[in-house]
């Protein structure tokens, strides 16, 4: 049986797996919510115990990043010599 400390600081619990991963599932706990495992006194993060490995939702990607179009405000300068050579091409 496990114990979670919640983001109100409250101790909930004992609970088993089960009820852990649904509390996951629902968005009550997270990788990062601390916790007790059986038989133990140490708090750490559930996300670093080998029996919920899987029952978090990967992080979602950040955005990529987009570039100001050539010659708009805020993008970089063309420089001379690539003006030049699209002239003279």
């Amino acid at each position: 049986m496990y114990k979670i400390r919640g983001a109100d600081g409250r101790e909930y619990g004992p609970a088993s797996v089960e009820e852990i991963r649904r509390w996951v599932a629902e968005g009550r706990a997270n990788a990062h919510t601390l916790a007790q495992g059986p038989e133990s006194t140490e708090w750490k993060p559930l996300g670093s115990f080998p029996e919920f490995a899987g029952a978090f939702p990967a992080p979602a990607a950040p955005p990529l990043p987009t570039a100001a179009p050539i010659g708009s405000a805020g993008a970089p300068p063309v420089p001379n010599y690539l003006v030049q050579a699209i002239l003279v091409t």
